[in-house]
């Protein structure tokens, strides 16, 4: 791996690109392919893993019955639907190579102790089921989707006012503070306001693990976003979430650029106040060797904190610190002995396993391997993926990062029996937990491996082991540090912290970066290039494809 090509002297010189992105995460893979594709962009992608695609890469295990594969983040995506920005945005990245499958209803159900709830991806028929079983909460439920749909298109005006030249980004700005009061109320303000039976506002909420913040902490538009995005169902990549980093690289280096795994970047170089280029290390014929890259701009993927403590040599924007890091979680990863579908009477869809109805006390196990088990998520990725070679199974918990502060300075390898036995004293006790609801699903399993807080902080570099990076408060939207174009010129952010978490909200944030870089007319210039090209391939037969 060598950035370094000849002159027409045959002299050694530094390859030149127009953009250097940090981070292979699906933000900074879409600002790469959108820099690429619409603006002939020469883009340069440093990823300290070994794979690219950041929460979006799966791994394997094999055994001597099978080959197990897992997603690490991408558990399901929404709105997945023609003609919305962010489905025409995945269709032009990937030239139309990326393909999606639709979840079978239900999608999502969240299982109470006395109560269980399948989601609709019709969302009349869900708002009618909420009705039947709350008719003395109708006019409530039916308002409380009139504040989701509301929240989504007020994010426009949040999306537009980033990406529009001047006097047009003002406008928005004006018309995105208009509701600002409202929707970033917490969510557990909104529902107590709103609704009188507690069973019904914990139903409601029941999907803040797809946030990771809990009702009595995130903003109410953060939750709206989550709902709204899932209110036409749940889909996932065909072929895995592998596919998602597989079909964007080629766009990539169609235009001249490169994605390079391994790489680890050390400092954004910043000369007379600006940004132009980094430091990064790389394992070359098993040496570690510092290399340096110049470019017209960079971009990071890696989120904020990361961004301004770590790679700057003079750190910035100590109110950061005012922010709380977003909850860990631990995952346990299964491979099992048969179908689950034949088994269990799954289908597919994602299980949200709950003791009680108090989500705010959810967090509050002080030690994951020994407190009862109370929540988990459940989730069959061998289902939603028929190209898999084996079943498989994932079970994600939220856990305290305390309770493996002991080991976070030792290496994987180096953390010993301790560690290991904790780790399966969590498997084991949210395996029983599920078997409480599926009877059976322990002779299922066959392999196990757990992820802890330690994992994600590792690949992921968020503090703490942050399943989604930054929390979603109301004070993380009051930071103006968090928009795409940072206070340093030709720095700039991309992902999730740039607008909101989860798959989509980082492509989003990478979508805002790319707009605020391509050209003066951001988002006028960018949609436009997108539909000319999106109606060209439809017409060709090569958009890509949705599947029921």
């Amino acid at each position: 791996m060598d950035i370094l090509a000849l002159d027409s002297n045959n002299n050694i010189m530094e390859e030149k690109y127009d953009a250097i992105v940090i981070g292979s995460g699906i933000g900074g893979l879409t600002t790469a392919a959108l820099l690429a594709k619409a603006y002939g962009q020469k883009v340069l992608v440093l990823e300290q893993h070994w794979t690219l695609g950041g929460l979006t890469h799966e791994f394997e295990r094999k055994t001597k019955q099978a080959t197990y594969s897992w997603d690490v983040g991408v558990h399901y995506i929404g709105y997945i639907k023609e003609g919305d920005l962010m489905t025409d945005i995945y269709d032009y990245i990937s030239n139309g190579k990326l393909e999606w499958k639709k979840i079978k209803d239900p999608f999502d159900t969240f299982w109470y102790p006395d109560f269980r709830f399948g989601v609709s991806s019709d969302l009349k028929q869900y708002k009618q089921e909420l009705c039947t079983l709350f008719p003395e909460e109708k006019k409530a439920i039916l308002r409380y989707f009139k504040h989701v749909k509301a929240a989504a298109n007020w994010s426009a005006y949040w999306f537009l006012k980033e990406t529009l030249p001047r006097p047009l980004s003002w406008l928005m700005a004006l018309l995105k503070k208009s509701k600002q009061a409202f929707f970033m109320q917490t969510t557990q303000v909104y529902l107590d306001k709103n609704f009188k039976d507690a069973k019904l506002k914990a139903l409601l909420s029941s999907q803040w693990g797809d946030y990771a913040t809990i009702p009595n902490e995130s903003a109410f538009w953060g939750h709206c976003m989550i709902v709204n995005h899932y209110s036409t169902g749940g889909f996932y990549p065909k072929g895995g979430s592998k596919t998602i980093a597989k079909s964007l690289v080629p766009t990539i280096e169609a235009a001249g650029g490169k994605c390079f795994s391994n790489c680890t970047v050390n400092e954004i170089l910043i000369e007379n106040g600006k940004a132009i280029g980094c430091t990064y290390r790389v394992q070359e014929q098993g040496k570690w060797i510092e290399k340096t890259v110049h470019a017209n701009k960079v971009i990071s993927s890696i989120g904020a904190r990361n961004t301004f403590r770590k790679l700057l040599r003079n750190p910035i924007h100590p109110e950061l610190d005012e922010l709380k890091h977003g909850h860990s979680a631990m995952t346990i990863y299964l491979g099992l002995k048969d179908n689950p579908e034949k088994k269990l009477g799954v289908t597919g869809g994602n299980f949200w396993l709950f003791d009680h109805y108090r989500h705010n006390d959810f967090i509050k196990n002080e030690n994951i391997a020994e407190d009862p088990a109370q929540f988990c998520f459940l989730s069959f990725p061998s289902l939603k993926d028929p190209s898999r070679k084996a079943h498989t199974a994932e079970i994600v918990a939220f856990s305290q990062y305390k309770s493996f502060e002991q080991w976070k300075d030792t290496e994987w390898q180096d953390r010993g029996e301790a560690y290991e036995a904790y780790k399966a004293k969590v498997a084991e006790r949210y395996i029983a937990f599920v078997e409480k609801r599926f009877p059976g699903f322990k002779d299922l399993v066959d392999y196990v491996e757990v992820s802890s807080p330690l994992s994600l902080q590792k690949f992921t570099q968020r503090p703490k082991g942050a399943i989604y990076g930054l929390d979603l408060s109301k004070k993380r939207f009051e930071l103006d540090c968090l928009n795409a174009q940072t206070s340093i010129p030709n720095l700039y952010l991309s992902g999730s912290d740039v607008m909101i978490m989860g798959v989509t909200g980082a492509a989003f944030g990478g979508a805002i970066a790319a707009a605020k870089i391509g050209s003066k007319l951001g988002a006028i210039s960018l949609i436009a290039k997108i539909k000319i090209d999106n109606q060209k391939r439809k017409k060709q037969g090569k958009s890509m494809k949705i599947y029921s």
